[in-house]
C-alpha cells in the first residue's frame, strides 16, 4: 500500500500496452483518417504503393549527394583523392586486398625498374580492381618485350612472367642502327652489345625478310663467315657485301640456288682471292664478274697487246 492506503500494483507489459492503447484509440488515428480522406484516391494509391523505409533511402542519398558537392566545390576531393587514392581502391584496401607483393620472372636485358614503370601499377591499389589487360597492354609496348603472363595471388599479390625478344639481326634504315628480332620487330637501338658475327641487313624492308636469308647463309657455312652485310635492293633482291669489297647480286627467285652457286665459287674456285669487284648471279645459267679498276686496266693492255700480235705479219 502507498502511503494514502491504496495498493500498489506493478505496472506490467500488458498495461503499458493497454495505456498506449487507450492513449492510441483517441484523436490521433481519427485525425489521420481525416487527412487521408482529404486525399485524392489516384495519389493515395500512389503513396501506399511506395515502399517502406523509401523515405529514409532518399534522405540518405541527399546526404551523400550534399556532401560529395560540397566536397567537390569545396576542392576537398582533389585532398581526398591524393591522400587516399581512388575511393573504390580504398574501400578494397581496407577489406584486405591492397597490392603490396609484385613478383617478375624471366628478365634478362629489361630491368624491374623498367618493367614495374612501363606496368601503371602504383602504390595503393586494390588487388581486385587492377584490370590485367590494360596492364599487358602497357608492358607489350615495350620494344623488348615479346610477351606476359600476370596472375594474381590473393589477398596481396600480383606475379609477372615477361618473355623478351631476342636480339637477331643489325637493321640499318635511315642512317640509323637498330636491334631486331627473329620477326623483323625493331627491339632497341644498337648500344655495342650484338656478339661479333651479328648478320647486318640494309634497307628499307630488310628487316622483315632477313630471317629467311640468314637461314639460307646458315646452311653455306664457308659463305656466311665471309659476308659483311645484305643490302635490300628496291625491296626485291638482295645485295651481298663479301670481303675484300666484293658484291654478290642475287636474283629476285631462286635465292637458295644462287647463293649455294656462290658458295662453291668461293670455295672451290677462291672467288674471293680473284681481282674481281662484284659477281652477278642473277642470271640462273651464267656468272657474270666484273674486274677491279686495276685488274681491268691490265687486262686490256694485255687485249692491246694480244691484238698486236695477231696482226703483225707472220
Amino acid at each position: 500500500m502507498d502511503g494514502g492506503g491504496r495498493l500498489l500494483r506493478a505496472i506490467t507489459g500488458r498495461g503499458l500496452r493497454d495505456g498506449f492503447s487507450a492513449a492510441s484509440t483517441g484523436a490521433r488515428p481519427g485525425r489521420w483518417r481525416q487527412a487521408r480522406s482529404r486525399v485524392p484516391a489516384p495519389l493515395l494509391k500512389l503513396v501506399d504503393a511506395v515502399p517502406q523505409g523509401t523515405g529514409s533511402l532518399l534522405a540518405c542519398c541527399l546526404v551523400v549527394v550534399s556532401f560529395s558537392y560540397g566536397l567537390v566545390r569545396g576542392g576537398h576531393a582533389d585532398a581526398f583523392m591524393s591522400a587516399y587514392g581512388d575511393p573504390f581502391h580504398a574501400v578494397g584496401r581496407a577489406a584486405g586486398f591492397e597490392l603490396s607483393e609484385i613478383s617478375i620472372s624471366g628478365l634478362g636485358d629489361l630491368s624491374e625498374a623498367t618493367v614495374l614503370s612501363a606496368s601503371g601499377l602504383r602504390s595503393g591499389l586494390a588487388l581486385p580492381l587492377i584490370d590485367l589487360e590494360a596492364v599487358r597492354d602497357h608492358l607489350m609496348a615495350l620494344p623488348m618485350v615479346k610477351d606476359v603472363e600476370l596472375r594474381k595471388n590473393y589477398p596481396h599479390g600480383l606475379a609477372m612472367h615477361i618473355t623478351e625478344r631476342e636480339g637477331f639481326a643489325l637493321w640499318q634504315s635511315k642512317g640509323e642502327l637498330l636491334v631486331i628480332s627473329p620477326d623483323g620487330a625493331v627491339i632497341d637501338k644498337f648500344r655495342g652489345e650484338m656478339p661479333k658475327g651479328t648478320p647486318l641487313v640494309v634497307g628499307e624492308g630488310a628487316n622483315l625478310r632477313a630471317r629467311s636469308l640468314i637461314a639460307l647463309l646458315d646452311a653455306e657455312p664457308s659463305l656466311k663467315s665471309h659476308v659483311q652485310s645484305a643490302v635490300m635492293v628496291g625491296g626485291r633482291r638482295w645485295t651481298l657485301k663479301l670481303d675484300r669489297g666484293i658484291e654478290a647480286r642475287l636474283p629476285e627467285e631462286g635465292e637458295a640456288e644462287a647463293i649455294g652457286r656462290l658458295a662453291s665459287l668461293v670455295r672451290e674456285q677462291k672467288l674471293l682471292e680473284r681481282a674481281i669487284v662484284a659477281v652477278d648471279l642473277r642470271m640462273p645459267d651464267r656468272v657474270v664478274m666484273r674486274l677491279n679498276d686495276e685488274a681491268l686496266a691490265e687486262r686490256t693492255e694485255t687485249l692491246k697487246k694480244l691484238a698486236k700480235v695477231k696482226g703483225s705479219p707472220t
